[in-house]
């Protein structure tokens, strides 16, 4: 049956996607267990890790380590705590913002 003028046409039926993304979650929950199975979540960084978890390149992280919260770990360097990360980069993106 042709539909009237004037008058849109039904929609065309969807499948049913609740199972698919039901697999979906219990596949991406058990590869997240697997692939963290053992590892122990330190909230401390090394440098190279620390560029890493903010995503800012080494040399660039390496620029900007006095301006970081950072410990002194030993006389080989310096460790980066994760939730100060959070805060130096919140607040480093606030800056640039209000500076815009």
């Amino acid at each position: 049956m042709l539909p009237k003028a004037g008058h849109p046409s039904p929609p065309p039926e969807l499948p049913d996607l609740t199972e698919w993304a039901r697999s979906a979650l219990r596949w991406l929950a058990d590869e997240v267990t697997r692939r963290t199975e053992g590892q122990t979540q330190s909230p401390w960084l090394d440098a190279k890790e620390a560029s890493a978890y903010t995503r800012i390149p080494y040399e660039t992280f390496r620029k900007l380590a006095k301006d970081i919260p950072r410990h002194r770990y030993s006389e080989q360097g310096w460790v980066y705590c994760r939730n100060e990360l959070d805060a130096w980069l919140s607040a480093d993106a606030n800056r640039y913002w209000e500076d815009t």
